[in-house]
C-alpha cells in the first residue's frame, strides 16, 4: 500500500480504571498515539456478509502501518475520529502477510444518552 493512502488521522485511546477518591473507579481513556490510516465505510451489503455487523451502525475498515508499541485488540481500545468513538470488533489482520500493515474492523459507540430502539 502506497503511502499516500493513509490520509487520515485516528487517535488511539487505552481505556483503565482510576480511583474516584470515594473508595470506587471510573473509566478513563489516555490518548496513547495519534496514528495515520486508510479508512472505508463499510456498507450494508458488505456488512451482511461479515458476522455480527449491523448495517444501520457506522462501521469502518481501518488499515495501519504495523507499530510494535501498540496491540490493536478490541480489549481496553478506543478509537477516536471526527469527533466519533469506535470501538474495534475484528481480530486484528496482517495484511499480506508482510508485518507492515494491520487492518481491522471498527464500529461507532452510540453517544451516551441516545434511546435504544425496543422492538
Amino acid at each position: 500500500m502506497k503511502a499516500r493512502k493513509f490520509n487520515k488521522q485516528i487517535e488511539v485511546y487505552t481505556i483503565s480504571a482510576q480511583s474516584d477518591g470515594f473508595g470506587g473507579n471510573t473509566n478513563t481513556s489516555i490518548l496513547l498515539k495519534k496514528v495515520w490510516c486508510n479508512l472505508k465505510t463499510i456498507k450494508g451489503s458488505s456488512a451482511a456478509n461479515i458476522e455480527g455487523l449491523d448495517f444501520t451502525q457506522n462501521n469502518l475498515q481501518i488499515t495501519v502501518r504495523e507499530n510494535p508499541n501498540i496491540n490493536y485488540n478490541s480489549e481496553g481500545l478506543l478509537l477516536k475520529y471526527r469527533g466519533a468513538e469506535y470501538t474495534i470488533t475484528s481480530f486484528p489482520q496482517n495484511t499480506n502477510f508482510t508485518d507492515a500493515y494491520i487492518t481491522f474492523i471498527a464500529v461507532m459507540n452510540k453517544p451516551s444518552g441516545t434511546p435504544t430502539p425496543t422492538v
